[in-house]
């Protein structure tokens, strides 16, 4: 009995280990990672120089600029031939998809399978009853070796950037495939397709379309700026401010994903403290909720002590001096672990 009480309190440890583990690197490591992020911003947006043509006194400084955009080169990826900047292929084909519901069945997981279009090969683990073949085609993106944009030639880390988003609906005929709407169609009927049919469709950059570029200039060269910190290098379509730009690239992008990052470090938080101390009355189980929340807001605070000090500061002090009192509470210690297991 003593052995086996002994074992309980080894498991209960070692899984706290594991979900403290977790919540310290979501809350510190990537929690600094979408601070770093969000300091760079800060730095694009502080330090950006509009302007709006040649200019050398502007020279290995970091400028936004927006203008036409150009090329005389033919991109060919060998049925399409278009004068463009950049051209990338989507290949799709229709395959099972392997979805895991909830719930078991006789010891094992229940499956399901639905046809779906994909560009990547969709793997199928767990039945013999359901096939993808290979795709032969893949997607593709091919890039001018001579881009423009206004008074400036891009260097190729610029111009991998550039994402087309205008959609390719003149088509030549294509052996061996139908033409629906933009795409290139491989079976019989679009609208009944089967397993393994093939779908291509086409987005380029139009040429003389306006494109905004945020990079460093040497002369009519605009390409990647690098400082100690920082390698900066946007590109988007369209007429866009420096601050919309920041915002799409890194703002947006990170706020849903750091949401999701807090929330399940919270939960690892909780689940590592509910192990280590027990809590079995109602009073110690809110105490533990509360405990994890405070604990969690004071590590998300220390990656963002130098990117919003106003704000981190007060809130680091404040959380810390919480979550101290919940432990000791609580009575977490490492004197407490020994102690169960002494006890054991």
């Amino acid at each position: 009995m003593r052995k086996k009480r002994f074992s309980n309190v080894l498991v209960n440890i070692i899984c706290a280990v594991i979900f403290f583990g977790t919540a310290f690197y979501l809350l510190c490591h990537i929690e600094y990672i979408f601070a770093d992020s969000t300091k760079k911003a800060d730095y694009i947006e502080k330090n950006v120089i509009n302007i709006y043509n040649l200019s050398p006194e502007n020279n290995k400084k970091l400028v936004h600029y927006t203008g036409k955009i150009k090329t005389d080169e033919i991109l060919n990826d060998g049925n399409i031939s278009l004068n463009t900047p950049v051209l990338k292929r989507k290949v799709e084909m229709y395959q099972w998809k392997e979805h895991r519901r909830s719930g078991r069945s006789s010891g094992s997981r229940r499956y399901n399978y639905t046809k779906v279009w994909s560009d990547r090969e969709l793997e199928i683990n767990h039945s013999n009853a359901y096939y993808n073949p290979k795709m032969k085609m893949k997607n593709k993106t091919i890039r001018a070796n001579k881009v423009s944009v206004g008074d400036f030639i891009l260097d190729n880390s610029v111009i991998r950037r550039i994402i087309p988003s205008t959609t390719l609906y003149t088509l030549p005929e294509r052996q061996g495939y139908k033409i629906q709407s933009e795409y290139y169609y491989s079976g019989n009927d679009y609208n009944s397709p089967e397993i393994g049919d093939y779908r291509i469709s086409y987005k380029y950059v139009v040429p003389g379309s306006e494109v905004s570029i945020i990079a460093a200039q040497y002369n009519n060269l605009l390409y990647t700026f690098k400082n100690k910190k920082y390698s900066i290098n946007m590109a988007m379509q369209g007429s866009v401010t420096t601050y919309e730009m920041v915002k799409k690239t890194f703002r947006d992008r990170t706020q849903q994903l750091l949401t999701l990052v807090r929330i399940i470090g919270f939960i690892c938080m909780l689940g590592g403290i509910v192990y280590f101390a027990r809590p079995k009355t109602p009073k110690l189980i809110i105490l533990s909720i509360f405990g994890s929340l405070f604990t969690s807001i004071f590590l998300i605070t220390i990656p963002w002590l130098t990117v919003r000090p106003i704000i981190a500061v007060p809130l680091f002090i404040i959380s810390g001096a919480i979550t101290i009192l919940i432990v000791k509470k609580e009575h977490i210690s490492i004197k407490t672990i020994l102690d169960k297991l002494q006890n054991a």
